[in-house]
């Protein structure tokens, strides 16, 4: 079969209009309604395929300026030209094209859209519709695949839920389209990756298929036949659609993970680094988006949202094959632009979170061209320097937070730096502890924040009272004072930012949580709890001043939960709870945590361990003070309400001479941190006694008990039997009685 000239094609579209109208003048030519009409009436009363065809290659090419006619006098009549003359390969080409055009809708928000988008849902409103078009994607035959699959496309883009829930009922819909990704034909190949995209989104079962049939394998595979990191806008593609396949899709991501595909990956960070020293990399724009959109699928994978036992596996995978290493030295790579930076240090930071392997080999990590710099001393460095770009600063830090969340080691590292040394050798390079000290004391408030979070991400219950045995010294001619003391005194500063104040008051408050001897040291200055205490009662006119002093309520809660216990300390239980109960209100004070905990910035700090700002002020919290604020608002507040309603003589159980020791350890210097502890291993152990005398008296208690219930049942027992002997007896008089009534009778 030939195809006719587009001279032809135009010859007898104006010899049949010349025919109708009887002239060929301008004045007589049709209109584009009356011209559609004719051409429809044509298709449904020719009785040669050729005059069919004609026609309905007529209304393709007015398809585009007459949509509302066409979709409106056409659709159903190429919907039967498809059934009808599927044998014609150029006809069912034309009528795919045709109803394409109809129904599709451009970038611009144009009248026209919402036209295509009413078409389409007359078109899918019968689903064989999309079934006969599924056929056609059969076809090997490019003159019907190719329309069929740029059909499909455009169908989906407009009712994408619909047309999943009609893919989804056709027997072998996902499949057919799957057969599309292994074309030899790039155009169809590439337009499939699309189909898919756009398929799969929102949907976790139509993900589940695609990844079971080895969708996976065959993206993975353009992936490499296209250049990896090199390739163009299909690696982008393909890239995205695994991407859609992984995203909270937890079966996806144990198959992805355990059929070995992040071995795969590998390979595209390999091709896209230097390999001979510091030689920068050419960093083309699509490139950047290739590498920028595969750091998004690791992320993906050891996301914190996802099941912990999915984490730890593909933490395992990702440093079993190297990934680690690569991802390392992608950051510190020469010439990075900022944005894959930031992608590539966030990326890092979920690598390494909570996983102790990995946490090692970042550790151990050293700067390339710069070997007296390690890996945690570079992401410090980026935190405390202002010239950084505010997204860069905030990865650097979540990494930081990512290297010391479960590590034990890392943290004591961290703060050995802080503590004074034994020897006096000068190190010969910038510590992480004085980038910290550098941090808190910047006249920056963001990097005073950043400082204030990055330390607090250093304490656990041993590091917290290591850290009372820091001084520092911030001139020369000063004495040096511990670094709890300096931290008081910045927030003490009559004008401390905002942003200072909150950072420094989450440092205090994870400090001294859990931790006796640091609530004694810091209860210990009268000076600083009345500051302290002036805050939490100050009647606060303004969002700011009110999360300040929610802040401070929360510190002084902490101090009476988590209070050792002496009467002798400056700030007793019975002190701590009369400025809560007289000077603040109870009710106010619950009321001060509560506004904290539902204010706006904590909710956003709280949904994500990585920091969203727009600006730097927008950052005050956390995600890692929300649940340690979270998870201590009960505990303060049931604290401050339960010791309201008890007495003074039962909250102080402790013996009078470990109390006493207990004040003499809290006044003493930082020095005899020592007896900080014995004085309070004593205190533990009095308490473990007291315990053992209670369990005693319990299970005394118990015992009797048991005995009078056994004696009750022993009674329940005896009233059963003397009511079943009545009962006996009872029907005895009532055969007695009936007897005198029969004599009588």
């Amino acid at each position: 079969q030939h195809r006719p000239s587009s001279s032809l094609v135009m010859e007898i579209f104006t010899k049949g209009i010349n025919a109708v109208l009887g002239g060929s003048g301008e004045a007589n030519q049709p209109s584009g309604v009356d011209t559609i009409e004719r051409l429809c009436n044509r298709i449904q009363s020719a009785t040669l395929l050729n005059d069919r065809r004609d026609a309905v290659r007529a209304l393709r090419s007015l398809s585009k300026k007459f949509r509302l006619e066409v979709g409106t006098q056409a659709m159903d009549l190429l919907v039967g030209v498809l059934e009808k003359d599927r044998s014609d390969v150029d006809t069912v080409e034309l009528a795919l094209d045709t109803i394409c055009n109809v129904v599709s809708v451009d970038s611009s928000a144009s009248p026209s859209n919402e036209l295509g988008i009413q078409f389409t849902e007359i078109f899918i409103k019968k689903p064989q519709n999309v079934a006969l078009v599924l056929t056609f994607v059969e076809d090997y035959d490019f003159h019907l695949r190719w329309p069929a699959v740029k059909l499909l496309n455009v169908l989906i883009l407009n009712k994408c839920s619909q047309m999943q829930d009609i893919i989804l009922g056709s027997p072998m819909g996902v499949s057919k389209l799957m057969d599309l990704l292994s074309d030899s034909r790039d155009v169809i190949r590439n337009e499939a990756v699309l189909v898919l995209s756009h398929l799969t989104r929102g949907n976790a079962m139509i993900q589940k298929i695609v990844a079971f049939e080895n969708g996976f394998d065959h993206l993975l595979d353009i992936v490499c036949d296209e250049g990896l990191s090199e390739g163009g806008i299909v690696v982008e593609d393909c890239i995205l659609l695994v991407q859609t396949l992984l995203k909270n899709n937890t079966s996806n991501q144990n198959f992805f993970r355990e059929a070995s595909h992040i071995q795969r990956i590998v390979s595209f960070f390999e091709l896209g680094l230097p390999t001979k020293g510091n030689e920068a990399v050419q960093w083309e724009s699509q490139k950047v988006l290739n590498i920028l959109h595969m750091l998004k699928l690791v992320g993906i994978l050891v996301s914190p949202g996802n099941p912990q036992q999915g984490i730890t596996s593909a933490q395992k995978a990702i440093h079993a094959c190297g990934l680690t290493q690569l991802l390392c030295t992608l950051m510190y790579s020469p010439g990075l632009p900022p944005e894959l930076l930031t992608r590539a240090i966030n990326t890092v930071a979920e690598v390494i979170r909570g996983s102790a392997a990995n946490q090692e080999l970042f550790s151990t990590y050293q700067v390339p061209g710069d070997q007296s710099k390690s890996a945690v001393l570079g992401l410090l460095s980026s935190i405390a320097t202002e010239k950084q770009v505010l997204p860069l600063r905030c990865a650097a830090l979540y990494c930081f937070q990512s290297f010391l969340y479960k590590n034990e080691t890392g943290q004591a590292g961290i703060v050995s730096t802080l503590l004074p040394s034994s020897t006096e050798t000068v190190p010969q390079s910038v510590t992480a502890g004085q980038l910290l000290c550098t941090g808190l004391f910047s006249p920056d408030p963001l990097c005073t924040w950043a400082a204030s979070v990055s330390l607090a991400a250093t304490l656990n219950p041993v590091q917290r009272d290591q850290l009372l045995r820091v001084q520092l010294a911030l001139t020369a001619d000063q004495a040096p004072r511990t670094l709890l003391q300096l931290c008081v005194d910045l927030l003490r500063q009559p004008n401390a930012h905002l942003q200072s104040r909150v950072g420094l008051l989450m440092l205090l408050s994870t400090w001294i949580s859990g931790s006796a001897p640091c609530v004694a040291v810091f209860l210990s200055n009268q000076s600083d709890m009345s500051f302290l205490t002036g805050l939490a009662e100050h009647e606060p006119d303004t969002e700011p001043d009110r999360l300040v002093q929610g802040l401070s309520c929360f510190l002084l809660g902490l101090c009476l939960a988590h209070h050792p216990g002496s009467t002798e300390l400056p700030y007793s239980q019975d002190a701590l709870q009369q400025i809560i109960q007289q000077r603040i209100g109870v009710e106010r004070y619950s009321g001060s945590l509560s506004f904290v905990m539902h204010s706006e910035v904590f909710i956003r700090a709280a949904k994500h361990p990585q920091f969203e700002a727009k600006s730097a002020d927008d950052i005050l919290f956390d995600y890692m003070f929300t649940v340690f604020f979270k998870e201590q608002f009960e505990i303060v507040n049931k604290a401050a309400s339960n010791q309201l309603s008890v007495p003074s003589s039962q909250r102080s159980s402790s013996p009078s001479a470990t109390a006493n020791g207990v004040a003499a350890a809290a006044a003493a210097p930082v020095e005899n941190h020592e007896s900080i502890v014995t004085s309070y291993k004593d205190l533990i152990r009095n308490q473990d006694e007291k315990i053992v005398q209670l369990n005693a008296d319990l299970e005394s208690v118990k015992a009797q008990l048991r005995e009078s219930l056994a004696a009750k049942k022993e009674l329940e027992t005896s009233a059963s039997q003397t009511a079943d002997e009545e009962a006996e007896v009872e029907p005895g008089g009532i055969l007695w009685k009936e007897c005198l009534l029969c004599i009588f009778l």
